[in-house]
């Protein structure tokens, strides 16, 4: 990912770009604030913005929000939306969960229409994973079917029970879902609220042939 977005902010996101997204995706992103009152429920807590460019979920927290951008693209300070602290990561393949001891104590996560650009979506999700506390949250969009999108695996997101079956391997336990409809501009998406439970939790599709992976993070599968 990060060879497709690598300076895309230093060339290409001006002005008209930031008014373009805040129309396309600012009301999609206000009714996931609104619907679990984050703007109130996430003040003086540290949240990170997966894929978060720059920065137009954080410009609609409040200021005293510790707020933090992992995204594959550098983002100049004269192009970020609002305070908080930026970093570059490759996300198909960095570590930027399990060694990021900054993150450690993260009370929640965005993932925002950020997923289905990946190539491993998997490796990804579980360094969210590793940046949330446990029991913190992770909210997770993804358009709907009824949306052309360049993705990698399309069949992995849609229906939303095979994404969320998906989301349970990891210990993501889905507690809210709901599908988000534009009134005017944009598009449809389907919105996840998930809780990071511990690595026990996690569901296997077939719990008798594969119990043995149970409680076990993906680089220890090899030893088994």
């Amino acid at each position: 990912m990060d060879a497709t977005v690598a300076g895309f902010f230093d060339k290409g996101a001006d002005q008209a770009y930031s008014t373009l997204y805040r129309l396309d995706h600012g009301p999609r992103i206000r009714a996931l604030l609104d619907r679990y009152d984050l703007v109130n429920q996430l003040k003086g807590k540290r949240v990170v913005d997966v894929g978060g460019g720059q920065g137009f979920l954080g410009e609609m927290l409040d200021p005293s929000t510790d707020y933090w951008v992992i995204d594959g693209a550098h983002v100049p300070e004269s192009k970020r939306l609002c305070k908080g602290t930026w970093k570059v990561a490759d996300l198909d393949h960095d570590s930027f969960g399990a060694n990021a001891e900054w993150a450690a104590g993260t009370d929640a996560a965005f993932f925002l229409e950020t997923v289905e650009h990946l190539q491993s979506p998997y490796h990804a999700v579980v360094q969210l994973k590793e940046l949330v506390k446990k029991d913190g949250f992770i909210y997770i969009s993804t358009p709907t079917e009824t949306v052309w999108h360049n993705t990698p695996y399309p069949s992995l997101f849609w229906p939303p029970q095979s994404f969320v079956q998906w989301l349970g391997q990891m210990a993501l336990q889905v507690v809210d879902f709901y599908t988000y409809e534009p009134k005017e501009r944009g598009w449809p998406a389907y919105q996840y609220a998930c809780i990071n439970r511990d690595w026990v939790h996690a569901q296997m599709l077939y719990p008798k042939q594969e119990s043995k992976f149970v409680g076990k993070k993906p680089h220890e599968y090899a030893n088994l």
